[in-house]
């Protein structure tokens, strides 16, 4: 039997119940926010288990960039360059339309 076959699972299972640190929602406590936005970048970050999507979006009106977690879906349908209005609350993504 190889060793592998019997630490793999548990790698699998420490990843999804232990957050990495910088993935953590830092937003606990700052204002739900909707404001005109432009999509300026999109990232993504991972591993095979965990792939996270990163969407920058452009606030004008406060010369800033929040970054965002997205859902694959929403990674997939947002463009760089769309404009549109941001719902958030800090990292956290609401919508985008």
């Amino acid at each position: 039997m190889n060793p592998l076959d019997i630490l793999a699972p548990l790698g699998t299972l420490l990843i999804d119940v232990l957050p990495l640190p910088n993935y953590v929602n830092k937003s606990k406590g700052e204002p739900l926010l909707c404001e005109e936005a432009l999509v300026h970048a999109k990232s993504e970050y991972g591993n095979y288990h965990r792939h996270p999507y990163i969407v920058h979006f452009y606030i004008a009106a406060r010369d800033t960039v929040v970054n965002c977690s997205v859902s694959e879906e929403i990674f997939l349908r947002l463009e760089k360059g769309q404009r549109g209005n941001l719902c958030h609350q800090g990292g956290a993504f609401y919508s985008f339309e």
